[in-house]
């Protein structure tokens, strides 16, 4: 089971930052537009099935691109890669940054 705290820091009107968090689990987890997603990124230069986190045979977790979408890990345009702490995903506007368990 994949569990994980998805932190949204986006900037109100005035320009002050605004936290929303939302506590994601399950054997795996969808990142997209489309409703069934885990973890929403309500963008147009997003899929609707644009990534998923998951579990390796060995027990590492990995975040992969869906069929057809593009993601950028650590700087490079990627298929997968281990999601360890640091590992920074580039998800259409989107970053999302891996922290250790707290």
């Amino acid at each position: 089971m994949i569990r994980c705290l998805f932190v949204h820091i986006s900037r109100n009107q005035s320009g002050q930052p605004v936290r929303k968090e939302l506590l994601v689990t399950g054997e795996t987890i969808q990142i997209g537009r489309a409703a069934g997603c885990k973890i929403p990124l309500l963008d147009h230069r997003v899929n609707f099935h644009h990534a998923i986190i998951r579990h390796s045979d060995e027990g590492k977790i990995f975040v992969e691109a869906e069929e057809g979408a593009d993601i950028v890990i650590n700087g490079s345009s990627e298929l997968s890669a281990e999601f360890t702490p640091g590992t920074h995903v580039f998800i259409g506007p989107y970053e999302l940054i891996a922290e250790a368990p707290i």
